[in-house]
């Protein structure tokens, strides 16, 4: 591996003269500038956009930029955003018009503005062959109308819902969103894949970097990316019930659900938690329903006891003839 450095070092905070850059050996390391490469591998992933379509006919369109598509639609809309806004500046206030009128000329033969023009003044004479009258603003109404097409037209080609544009998302429901919205997160989720495989790489050189064995030959390392999709909790909690009936696993429905491996794995040492309490209490049912047939705490109050009856250490429990309830357990039998 060779260690190479600009000729002519830069001051802080300069801007990089590309032009007349040049890179000579670095000999600061090493004598001859030449050093192994303690990791055997280059530390630098490149994440290379997906390309829509391959054409042998243009260069490097896989590699191409995510804007590149809609450059030339960008150039159109800064022209006609600069003529909108010149002809707004220029001509959107009425331009007053008069004729007949004599101009006077001062001492060096420049002529006087007859009338100083304002929103606040008006123009009076005293002539009757004197016409005054005003031209018509532009209307900027086609200009705009423009804007709002080549606006569509970048949405179209890139895929992102109109409504990102303008203020009317508001006027939109939610199923309409969701419709516009599904070209857009199927393009995420196709960056997803691709972009997911170059993080992979870059955590593997970074753990080989830091001694991490482990995690430099983890090749079944998974990037978990958060759903692009905007959905309510109904509609999430209705399909991730529908996975479940149909077999997935619960790890695999948390997952969908947008859990994250942590919390997974805690919800997970929390159910078998609650399923080791539940076993411990298996044992303890019929105590509880014997508890609960006669009153005990936290449960139905007991059937009530006849005065005079029930009342002596030994003496046989009697129900209450006027109020139904159950009848006591027999002698050995099963609670």
């Amino acid at each position: 591996m060779w260690l190479y450095k600009s000729s002519s070092p830069n001051a802080a905070n300069a801007l990089v003269d590309a032009e007349n850059l040049r890179w000579v050996i670095d000999t600061g390391l090493t004598p001859d500038g030449f050093m192994i490469n303690p990791y055997g591998v280059v530390p630098m992933v490149s994440f290379h956009n997906p390309p829509q379509l391959l054409s042998a006919g243009v260069d490097n369109i896989a590699r191409r930029s995510e804007l590149w598509p809609v450059m030339p639609v960008q150039d159109a809309i800064n022209s006609l955003l600069f003529n909108t806004i010149l002809t707004a500046n220029q001509q959107g206030y009425r331009q007053r018009w008069v004729t007949g009128l004599e101009v006077k000329l001062d001492d060096k033969g420049n002529p006087i503005e007859p009338f100083k023009s304002g929103i606040d003044r008006l123009w009076q004479t005293e002539d009757p062959n004197v016409k005054m009258g005003e031209f018509s603003t532009s209307d900027i109404t086609p200009l705009v109308t423009g804007l709002d097409m080549l606006t569509h037209s970048i949405a179209a080609i890139s895929q992102v819902p109109p409504h990102y544009f303008s203020a009317s998302a508001d006027r939109l429901s939610g199923e309409s969103i969701k419709a516009a919205e599904t070209g857009l997160i199927q393009k995420v989720q196709r960056k997803q894949v691709a972009f997911g495989g170059a993080w992979e790489e870059v955590m593997r050189i970074a753990g080989q970097i830091a001694g991490n064995d482990e995690l430099a030959k983890a090749r079944n390392a998974e990037v978990m990316w958060k759903s692009p999709e905007t959905r309510s909790e109904a509609t999430l909690a209705q399909a991730a019930l529908v996975r479940q009936q149909t077999g997935v696993p619960w790890q695999t429905v948390m997952e969908y659900l947008g859990y994250s491996p942590q919390e997974i794995d805690r919800m997970y040492e929390l159910r078998k938690r609650d399923q080791a309490d539940f076993a411990a209490l298996a044992p303890l049912q019929p105590v509880l329903r014997l508890t609960e047939a006669v009153g005990g705490p936290g449960m139905p109050p007991a059937p009530d006891v006849v005065p005079g009856q029930g009342e002596q250490p030994g003496a046989p429990v009697t129900q209450n003839p006027g109020k139904a309830g159950p009848a006591p357990p027999a002698p050995g039998g099963n609670f």
